[in-house]
Protein backbone atom coordinates (compact mmCIF):
# COMPACT_ATOMS: atom_id res chain seq x y z
CA UNK A 1 0.00 0.00 0.00
CA UNK A 2 2.81 2.27 1.07
CA UNK A 3 4.60 1.74 -2.02
CA UNK A 4 1.30 1.99 -4.37
CA UNK A 5 0.69 5.49 -2.71
CA UNK A 6 3.86 7.13 -3.57
CA UNK A 7 3.92 5.86 -7.20
CA UNK A 8 0.14 7.57 -7.21
CA UNK A 9 1.98 10.39 -5.01
CA UNK A 10 4.39 10.91 -7.54
CA UNK A 11 2.13 11.45 -10.63
CA UNK A 12 -0.82 13.73 -8.92
CA UNK A 13 0.96 15.35 -5.84
CA UNK A 14 1.53 18.90 -7.08
CA UNK A 15 -2.25 18.61 -9.19
CA UNK A 16 -4.14 18.02 -5.81
CA UNK A 17 -2.66 20.48 -3.50
CA UNK A 18 -6.20 21.90 -2.09
CA UNK A 19 -8.33 19.03 -2.97
CA UNK A 20 -10.60 16.91 -1.35
CA UNK A 21 -10.72 13.16 -2.37
CA UNK A 22 -14.24 12.01 -2.70
CA UNK A 23 -15.33 8.74 -4.29
CA UNK A 24 -17.89 6.17 -5.47
CA UNK A 25 -16.14 2.84 -4.86
CA UNK A 26 -16.29 1.11 -1.45
CA UNK A 27 -13.06 0.80 1.00
CA UNK A 28 -13.83 -2.80 1.41
CA UNK A 29 -12.30 -3.51 -2.04
CA UNK A 30 -8.68 -3.03 -2.52
CA UNK A 31 -9.00 -0.22 -5.11
CA UNK A 32 -11.27 1.46 -2.89
CA UNK A 33 -9.27 1.35 0.48
CA UNK A 34 -5.68 2.46 -1.84
CA UNK A 35 -7.08 5.08 -3.53
CA UNK A 36 -9.89 6.46 -1.30
CA UNK A 37 -7.97 6.48 2.14
CA UNK A 38 -4.32 5.63 1.24
CA UNK A 39 -3.82 7.56 -0.95
CA UNK A 40 -5.42 10.79 0.51
CA UNK A 41 -3.40 9.73 3.40
CA UNK A 42 0.00 10.19 2.10
CA UNK A 43 -1.11 13.57 0.67
CA UNK A 44 -2.34 14.68 3.82
CA UNK A 45 -5.61 15.66 2.15
CA UNK A 46 -9.51 15.50 3.82
CA UNK A 47 -11.30 12.54 2.33
CA UNK A 48 -15.16 11.46 2.52
CA UNK A 49 -16.05 9.28 4.91
CA UNK A 50 -18.57 7.93 3.00
CA UNK A 51 -19.10 6.82 -0.58
CA UNK A 52 -21.10 8.47 -2.79
CA UNK A 53 -24.11 5.90 -4.36
CA UNK A 54 -26.10 8.19 -6.86
CA UNK A 55 -25.36 10.99 -9.39
CA UNK A 56 -27.63 13.40 -7.54
CA UNK A 57 -25.36 13.07 -4.34
CA UNK A 58 -22.64 14.40 -6.62
CA UNK A 59 -24.30 17.01 -7.76
CA UNK A 60 -25.36 18.30 -4.38
CA UNK A 61 -21.56 19.01 -3.27
CA UNK A 62 -20.02 22.42 -1.92
CA UNK A 63 -19.06 24.43 -5.25
CA UNK A 64 -16.77 25.95 -3.45
CA UNK A 65 -14.24 23.15 -3.07
CA UNK A 66 -12.16 21.32 -5.38
CA UNK A 67 -12.46 17.64 -5.74
CA UNK A 68 -10.30 14.55 -6.75
CA UNK A 69 -13.20 11.51 -7.73
CA UNK A 70 -12.45 8.32 -7.55
CA UNK A 71 -14.98 5.98 -9.23
CA UNK A 72 -15.84 3.39 -12.20
CA UNK A 73 -16.78 2.70 -14.79
CA UNK A 74 -20.20 1.63 -14.13
CA UNK A 75 -20.62 4.94 -12.10
CA UNK A 76 -19.36 6.89 -14.50
CA UNK A 77 -21.17 5.50 -17.53
CA UNK A 78 -24.80 5.89 -15.11
CA UNK A 79 -24.17 9.83 -14.49
CA UNK A 80 -27.26 12.12 -15.34
CA UNK A 81 -25.46 14.93 -17.98
CA UNK A 82 -28.22 17.31 -16.63
CA UNK A 83 -26.78 17.39 -13.02
CA UNK A 84 -24.73 19.94 -12.19
CA UNK A 85 -20.86 18.75 -12.21
CA UNK A 86 -18.43 19.66 -8.96
CA UNK A 87 -15.18 21.12 -9.70
CA UNK A 88 -12.67 17.98 -10.18
CA UNK A 89 -9.62 18.16 -10.58
CA UNK A 90 -8.90 14.52 -10.91
CA UNK A 91 -11.30 11.79 -11.90
CA UNK A 92 -9.62 8.22 -11.66
CA UNK A 93 -11.85 5.29 -12.89
CA UNK A 94 -10.75 1.17 -12.50
CA UNK A 95 -12.16 -1.98 -11.77
CA UNK A 96 -13.05 -2.38 -15.54
CA UNK A 97 -12.91 -0.85 -19.07
CA UNK A 98 -14.13 2.58 -19.76
CA UNK A 99 -15.73 2.93 -22.92
CA UNK A 100 -14.60 5.67 -24.76
CA UNK A 101 -17.78 7.52 -25.32
CA UNK A 102 -18.40 7.52 -21.17
CA UNK A 103 -14.80 9.04 -21.01
CA UNK A 104 -15.72 11.77 -23.15
CA UNK A 105 -19.06 12.52 -21.60
CA UNK A 106 -17.24 13.10 -18.13
CA UNK A 107 -14.46 15.46 -20.09
CA UNK A 108 -17.37 16.93 -21.23
CA UNK A 109 -19.13 17.57 -17.76
CA UNK A 110 -16.72 17.93 -15.73
CA UNK A 111 -13.92 19.67 -18.44
CA UNK A 112 -11.71 17.01 -16.86
CA UNK A 113 -10.21 14.04 -18.85
CA UNK A 114 -10.61 10.50 -16.47
CA UNK A 115 -7.36 8.93 -15.39
CA UNK A 116 -7.94 4.95 -16.09
CA UNK A 117 -5.61 2.47 -13.75
CA UNK A 118 -4.92 -1.19 -15.10
CA UNK A 119 -3.87 -3.37 -12.27
CA UNK A 120 -5.81 -6.29 -10.24
CA UNK A 121 -6.02 -7.85 -6.61
CA UNK A 122 -2.74 -9.77 -6.97
CA UNK A 123 -1.04 -7.57 -8.87
CA UNK A 124 -1.76 -4.26 -7.50
CA UNK A 125 -1.36 -1.27 -9.76
CA UNK A 126 0.19 -1.42 -12.69
CA UNK A 127 -0.05 1.54 -15.64
CA UNK A 128 -2.28 4.27 -16.15
CA UNK A 129 -3.79 6.08 -18.91
CA UNK A 130 -5.19 9.52 -19.62
CA UNK A 131 -8.23 9.43 -21.57
CA UNK A 132 -7.31 12.40 -23.70
CA UNK A 133 -8.22 10.09 -26.92
CA UNK A 134 -9.75 7.14 -27.98
CA UNK A 135 -7.47 4.54 -27.77
CA UNK A 136 -5.03 6.08 -25.40
CA UNK A 137 -1.93 3.96 -24.61
CA UNK A 138 -1.35 2.55 -21.01
CA UNK A 139 2.01 3.67 -19.21
CA UNK A 140 3.55 1.58 -16.97
CA UNK A 141 4.21 2.10 -13.54
CA UNK A 142 7.79 2.75 -12.60
CA UNK A 143 9.31 -0.63 -11.69
CA UNK A 144 6.91 -2.47 -13.23
CA UNK A 145 8.16 -4.94 -15.72
CA UNK A 146 6.35 -6.94 -18.89
CA UNK A 147 8.07 -9.88 -20.80
CA UNK A 148 6.17 -12.05 -23.38
CA UNK A 149 6.99 -15.49 -22.56
CA UNK A 150 5.02 -16.71 -25.46
CA UNK A 151 3.85 -15.78 -27.97
CA UNK A 152 -0.01 -14.71 -26.44
CA UNK A 153 1.13 -14.48 -23.14
CA UNK A 154 2.71 -11.90 -20.95
CA UNK A 155 4.08 -11.90 -17.54
CA UNK A 156 4.78 -9.04 -15.02
CA UNK A 157 7.21 -7.96 -11.96
CA UNK A 158 6.30 -5.42 -9.59
CA UNK A 159 7.43 -4.56 -6.28
CA UNK A 160 4.09 -5.15 -5.47
CA UNK A 161 3.94 -8.42 -6.23
CA UNK A 162 5.42 -10.93 -3.35
CA UNK A 163 8.35 -13.29 -4.39
CA UNK A 164 10.44 -13.34 -7.45
CA UNK A 165 8.50 -14.89 -10.28
CA UNK A 166 5.98 -12.30 -11.11
CA UNK A 167 2.46 -13.02 -12.33
CA UNK A 168 1.64 -14.60 -15.87
CA UNK A 169 -1.25 -12.15 -16.76
CA UNK A 170 -5.08 -12.88 -18.24
CA UNK A 171 -5.20 -10.09 -20.55
CA UNK A 172 -3.56 -10.18 -23.98
CA UNK A 173 -1.56 -7.17 -24.58
CA UNK A 174 -0.84 -5.34 -27.98
CA UNK A 175 2.87 -3.15 -27.34
CA UNK A 176 3.86 -0.36 -28.75
CA UNK A 177 6.53 0.89 -30.17
CA UNK A 178 7.65 3.53 -27.54
CA UNK A 179 6.83 1.55 -24.67
CA UNK A 180 2.78 2.06 -24.34
CA UNK A 181 0.83 -0.81 -24.69
CA UNK A 182 -3.17 -1.41 -25.64
CA UNK A 183 -5.20 -4.16 -23.45
CA UNK A 184 -6.65 -6.79 -26.36
CA UNK A 185 -9.16 -9.04 -24.30
CA UNK A 186 -8.70 -11.84 -22.07
CA UNK A 187 -7.57 -15.40 -22.63
CA UNK A 188 -9.92 -16.81 -20.21
CA UNK A 189 -12.72 -15.18 -22.42
CA UNK A 190 -12.12 -17.73 -25.28
CA UNK A 191 -14.57 -19.98 -26.67
CA UNK A 192 -14.22 -22.85 -29.34
CA UNK A 193 -16.98 -22.73 -32.00
CA UNK A 194 -16.57 -25.11 -35.14
CA UNK A 195 -13.00 -25.56 -34.03
CA UNK A 196 -12.46 -22.44 -33.75
CA UNK A 197 -10.69 -20.35 -30.66
CA UNK A 198 -13.23 -17.10 -30.45
CA UNK A 199 -12.32 -14.52 -28.43
CA UNK A 200 -15.76 -13.37 -26.53
CA UNK A 201 -14.34 -10.17 -25.78
CA UNK A 202 -13.28 -9.20 -28.92
CA UNK A 203 -17.42 -9.74 -30.12
CA UNK A 204 -17.98 -7.58 -27.73
CA UNK A 205 -15.45 -4.83 -28.87
CA UNK A 206 -16.54 -5.33 -32.62
CA UNK A 207 -20.71 -5.19 -31.77
CA UNK A 208 -19.79 -1.75 -29.75
CA UNK A 209 -17.86 -0.51 -32.78
CA UNK A 210 -21.01 -0.35 -34.92
CA UNK A 211 -22.72 3.30 -33.85
CA UNK A 212 -26.44 1.57 -33.76
CA UNK A 213 -25.43 -0.42 -30.41
CA UNK A 214 -24.44 1.27 -27.15
CA UNK A 215 -23.21 -2.03 -25.30
CA UNK A 216 -22.91 -5.67 -25.97
CA UNK A 217 -22.19 -8.63 -23.86
CA UNK A 218 -21.71 -12.07 -24.82
CA UNK A 219 -21.89 -14.94 -23.12
CA UNK A 220 -19.97 -18.40 -23.69
CA UNK A 221 -22.17 -22.16 -22.55
CA UNK A 222 -22.40 -25.47 -23.81
CA UNK A 223 -24.99 -26.67 -26.62
CA UNK A 224 -27.44 -28.49 -25.41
Amino acid sequence: MEQESRWLSSLWAEQLGGCRVIASVSHQHLYGLSFRIFLPMTLRLPFAAQPLFYGEQLAQLPRHVRYAFISSPAFLSRLDSTLKAPACELIVSAGGALRDSDAEQVWQRFGCQVSEIYGSTETGILAWRQCDRAEAPWRRFPQVRLEQVTPDRWQVWSPLIAGDSGLQLDDRLTMQPDGGFQLAGRHDRIVKIGDKRISLSEIERRLTDLPEIEDAVSAGGHAS
